[in-house]
C-alpha cells in the first residue's frame, strides 16, 4: 500500500501527524483507521477490525443487523424463520403476518410481537424454542401452539384470539387476561379460565388472579404442580348460579367423579363469592389442602354431604356464609390448618334424618390420607355466627349427634365468641385426646348464646392419663337444655388439669345439671348464675354440681331453685388425692336459694370448714342466711349478711323498710370488719328499698330515700360514708327516686 503524505510515498504511514509519531503497517486488507483515545500515549491508531454484522465493499462499509421485520418479508412469518435459520436475530412481528406451514422458532431466535402485529396459525402448528415477546401484539391460536422458550407479556391484556390451548415447555406463571377474560364480575369467564388452567398440563403453573371472575359452571384443576393465586383476596371466583363444585381437584389424594386428584396441587391467596350448590352428591362440595390464603364469602351451600373442608392450610376466612341442610358429615371442617376465621355465617338444619351425625363446624385432624407438615390446627376463631338445628335431633328419644361447633384431636389456640345456637343434641363440644393435642389448649369459649340442646356446652376427654391446661369459659348464656348446661368431665381418666376458668355464665331451666365439674383440678368456678335447673326430674339434679374436685375455687356463684325441686348447689367427693383429708377446694361467698329443702348437699366432703361464708337456707335473724320476702319488712343490723330474694310473680312488689338511726346507722362504716351488708335477689317480682328521712342511695342525685330493685337483678347494699348507703350491682338493674 502506497501513501502519499504531503509529497512523501511510503508503504508505512507515519502518525506524527495526529501527535504520537508511530506508525502503522500494511494490514493487506481493508481496515478502517481508529484512533483509540484510550490507549497509551503512541498507541492510540489502530486498524478496526471488522466485527459481526459489518463488511466493506470497495469504499462502502456494509451493516448487516441481528434484527429482522415480518413486514420485510412480505407478512410471512413462515419466510421469516427461513431466512434467518439459526443465525442469532431478533424477529420483530410489526403486521399482521400468515402462517402457510409448520414453523419451529429456534432458540437463537427472540420473537417479539409488537401493537399492531399478530401471527395467524390457520391450521398449522407452530413451537417457539427462544423466547416470546407479547408488546401489544396477539397471536391467533386455531392450532396446536407450544413455548418452550418463556413467555413475557408487557401489559394486561388478551394474547390469545382462537381456542386452542397453548402448551408451555416450563412451569410458567399465567394471567387470566392473556387467555380473553373480562374479570368484571358479571361476564362469564368459565372457559377462558379453564383455558389458563389446561395450558400449564405439561409442566405445572401458576394462574395469577388479579381479577374477581364470575363462573357458570366449575373449573377443573386435574394437573400435576397446578396453582391458583390470589393476590392477597383481590383475585378469585364468584358464582350466583347453583352448581357443584365451584373448584373440582383443588385437594390432595381426593378422586372426584372421574378425575384422580394428584399430589402438587394448591390454591393461594384466592377469593371465593357468592358461590352457590345445591344437591349436590359429592361428599365435599369446596375441598381445599395445601392453601396460604383462602377467602370464601358470601356463598351458599345447601343439600350437600359436606360444604367446606380445609386441610393443611394457612389464612383461611370462610365469613357470611349461608349452609343449609347438610346431608351428612359437617359444614366447615377445618383440619390441621393455621390462622383460620370463621365469621359471621348461618347454619341452618345440618344433618339428616338418616341418624348420621352431622355438624355446623369441625376442628379436627382433617380429612384421611392428607399429609402436610402441620400437625396441629391452632389459631382458630370461630365468631358471630348462627347455628340452627332441628328440634327432632336434641329432643326426646333422639340419637343422632348434631354438634354446632365440634372440636377434637389436634387443636390449639381456639377462640369460640358470640355466637348464638339453637336447637341442636350438642352445642359447643370438645372431645380431647392424649393422643393428638398439646396440653396448653389455650380455649376461649365467650358470649355465646345457646338455646334448647341436649348438652349445651360439653368438655370431655377420650384417652386416660391426659393433661389439660387452659380452658376458659366465660359470659355464655345458656337455656333449656334438656340435659346438661355446662359440663367438664373428664370421667375417671386421672387427668390433671390447670387453668380451668368457668366464670359469669348464665344457665336457666335445664333438665338435669347447670353446670358441673367432674374429676377436675386447678379450675375456678366464679360468679356464675343457675337458676332453675334439675327441676323437671328430682332433686338429685341441681344448679350446680361439683365431684371429685381439687384445688381451685367455687366463689360468688348465684344457685336458686324457685320451683318444686332441685339443689342449689350439690358437693360430692371433693379431696386432693384418694385418701387424703386436706381438701384444697375452697367454696366461699356463693349465694344459694331454694324453694324446698335442698340448697345445700355434701357428701364425703373431707373438709367442709373450706365452705364458708355462703348464703343458705334462712334459720332465722342469723349472719350468711336467706330470707324469702313474703310481705314486707323492716330490717335492723340483726339481718346483715343475709339475702333477700322474692320469687311470685303473682305477689305484689315487697318493701324493705331500712331501720331508723337508733337501730342500723350507729355502727361501723364502710371497710371495717363489721361493716353492715345486704344482698336483694329480685327474681320474679320488684323490691322496693325504703331509707329514712336523714340517709340516701349513693349514686343518686343526693336527696333519693327510695331505690328499686327490678325483677331479675342482683344489688348488695352496704353502709357507706357519711349518710349514703352505697348499691353494688352485680347484673340488672336498680333505679333511685
Amino acid at each position: 500500500m502506497a501513501i502519499n503524505v504531503d509529497g512523501d510515498s511510503n508503504d508505512a504511514l507515519d502518525i506524527g501527524y495526529g501527535g504520537t509519531g508511530s506508525q502503522l503497517t500494511d494490514p493487506a486488507a481493508d481496515r478502517v483507521l481508529f484512533w483509540d483515545d484510550s490507549a497509551a500515549a503512541g498507541s492510540n491508531t489502530t486498524w478496526l477490525t471488522l466485527g459481526t454484522g459489518l463488511s466493506i465493499t470497495a469504499t462502502t462499509i456494509n451493516v448487516t443487523w441481528p434484527i429482522a421485520f415480518t413486514s420485510d418479508y412480505s407478512s410471512d412469518f413462515d419466510a421469516a424463520v427461513v431466512a434467518i435459520a439459526a443465525t442469532p436475530t431478533t424477529l420483530y412481528v410489526d403486521d399482521a403476518t400468515t402462517m402457510s406451514t409448520n414453523v419451529t422458532v429456534p432458540a437463537t431466535c427472540t420473537v417479539i410481537v409488537l401493537k399492531g402485529g399478530s401471527i395467524d396459525q390457520a391450521t398449522n402448528t407452530l413451537t417457539f424454542n427462544g423466547p416470546l415477546i407479547f408488546d401489544g401484539g396477539t397471536i391467533d391460536n386455531d392450532a396446536a401452539l407450544t413455548i418452550n422458550g418463556g413467555i413475557t407479556v408487557n401489559g394486561d391484556y388478551q394474547i390469545y384470539t382462537n381456542t386452542t390451548v397453548p402448551t408451555y415447555g416450563d412451569f410458567t406463571t399465567v394471567k387470566p387476561v392473556w387467555y380473553g377474560t373480562t374479570g368484571d364480575g358479571a361476564a362469564d369467564d368459565v372457559v377462558p379460565l379453564q383455558y389458563a388452567i389446561d395450558s400449564l398440563a405439561t409442566a405445572g403453573g401458576v394462574v395469577d388472579f388479579t381479577k374477581v371472575h364470575y363462573i357458570s359452571s366449575y373449573l377443573e384443576m386435574k394437573y400435576d404442580d397446578m396453582h391458583l393465586y390470589g393476590n392477597g383476596g383481590k383475585g378469585g371466583l364468584k358464582n350466583t348460579v347453583a352448581m357443584s363444585p365451584m373448584v373440582y381437584g383443588c385437594s390432595l389424594g381426593v378422586t372426584a367423579g372421574a378425575v384422580t386428584i394428584r399430589y402438587r396441587q394448591s390454591l393461594r391467596e384466592m377469593y371465593f363469592e357468592g358461590y352457590s350448590t345445591y344437591d349436590a352428591s359429592e361428599d365435599s362440595i369446596a375441598y381445599f389442602s395445601g392453601i396460604d390464603g383462602l377467602w370464601v364469602k358470601d356463598c351458599i351451600f345447601k343439600h350437600n354431604n359436606g360444604h367446606v373442608i380445609a386441610t393443611q392450610c394457612l389464612n383461611v376466612d370462610i365469613s357470611g356464609n349461608t349452609f343449609n341442610q347438610t346431608h351428612s358429615h359437617n359444614c366447615v371442617t377445618i383440619g390441621l390448618s393455621y390462622n383460620v376465621r370463621v365469621e359471621n355465617n348461618t347454619f341452618l338444619d345440618f344433618g339428616d334424618t338418616a341418624n348420621q351425625d352431622g355438624g355446623g363446624v369441625c376442628i379436627g385432624t382433617g380429612a384421611t390420607g392428607h399429609t402436610g407438615s402441620l400437625t396441629t390446627s391452632k389459631n382458630i376463631n370461630i365468631i358471630g355466627n348462627t347455628f340452627y338445628g332441628d328440634q327432632a335431633y336434641w329432643t326426646g328419644a333422639a340419637t343422632k349427634k348434631q354438634f354446632a361447633i365440634f372440636v377434637e384431636y389436634s387443636a390449639e389456640d381456639i377462640n369460640i365468641a358470640d355466637n348464638v345456637i339453637s336447637d341442636c343434641s350438642h352445642g359447643i363440644y370438645f372431645y380431647l385426646t392424649d393422643s393428638y393435642n398439646s396440653h396448653d389448649l389455650r380455649y376461649s369459649v365467650d358470649n355465646n348464646t345457646i338455646k334448647r340442646s341436649r348438652h349445651a356446652l360439653v368438655v370431655t376427654n377420650k384417652d386416660a392419663a391426659t393433661d389439660w391446661q387452659n380452658i376458659s369459659i366465660t359470659n355464655n348464656k345458656i337455656y333449656e337444655a334438656e340435659g346438661y348446661g355446662i359440663n367438664i368431665n373428664y370421667d375417671d381418666q386421672n387427668t390433671t388439669t390447670t387453668g380451668i376458668v368457668i366464670s359469669d355464665n348464665y344457665v336457666t331451666k335445664c333438665t338435669s345439671h347447670g353446670i358441673v365439674v367432674y374429676d377436675v383440678e386447678g379450675f375456678q368456678i366464679k360468679n356464675n348464675t343457675c337458676i332453675d335447673n334439675g327441676e323437671d326430674t328430682s332433686s338429685a339434679y341441681s344448679n350446680f354440681y361439683l365431684q371429685v374436685l381439687d384445688t381451685g375455687i367455687v366463689q360468688g356463684n348465684i344457685g336458686a331453685s324457685l320451683n318444686s325441686g332441685g339443689s342449689a348447689l350439690l358437693l360430692y367427693n371433693m379431696y386432693v388425692n384418694v385418701g387424703n383429708t386436706n381438701n384444697t377446694v375452697k367454696v366461699y361467698d356463693n349465694i344459694l336459694v331454694p324453694k324446698g329443702s335442698h340448697a345445700r348437699s355434701l357428701t364425703n366432703v373431707s373438709n367442709q370448714a373450706r365452705c364458708f361464708r355462703n348464703t343458705t337456707n334462712y334459720t332465722g335473724n342469723s349472719t350468711g342466711d336467706v330470707y324469702q320476702l313474703t310481705a314486707d319488712l323492716t330490717i335492723d343490723a340483726t339481718y346483715s349478711g343475709i339475702t333477700f330474694f322474692s320469687d311470685d310473680p303473682a305477689a305484689a312488689d315487697r318493701t324493705v323498710t331500712l331501720a331508723a338511726a337508733t337501730d342500723l346507722y350507729n355502727v361501723a362504716q364502710y371497710g371495717s370488719s363489721d361493716e353492715l351488708s345486704f344482698k336483694f335477689l329480685a327474681w320474679d317480682e320488684t323490691i322496693i328499698i325504703q331509707s329514712d328521712a336523714t340517709h340516701q342511695f349513693y349514686g343518686g342525685n343526693g336527696t333519693d330515700k327510695t331505690m328499686t330493685v327490678n325483677s331479675g337483678s342482683y344489688v348488695e347494699l352496704i353502709r357507706g360514708p357519711d349518710t349514703y348507703w352505697i348499691p353494688i350491682v352485680h347484673y340488672g338493674t336498680v333505679t333511685h327516686e
